[in-house]
């Protein structure tokens, strides 16, 4: 279950990361590059994690149903 929320928060969390990655690009501490890097990572990481939780938790449950 954590795992699942963990993806979630990160994905309700991506504009922030956007616009930090952002301002840190206009100060000339990241490359447009970096940001790139960084908003991907951000974004497989969300959907990773929220799907590897609902994956667990499916899992749990039939477990424990079985």
């Amino acid at each position: 279950m954590f795992v699942m929320l963990s993806g979630a928060w990160v994905q309700w969390r991506a504009s922030w990361y956007r616009m930090e990655a952002e301002e840190a690009m206009k100060d000339g501490k990241l490359s447009q590059r970096q940001v790139d890097q960084r908003l991907r990572l951000v974004r497989r990481g969300g959907w990773f994690l929220t799907l590897a939780g609902l994956a667990m938790f499916a899992v749990g449950l039939s477990c424990a149903g079985g």
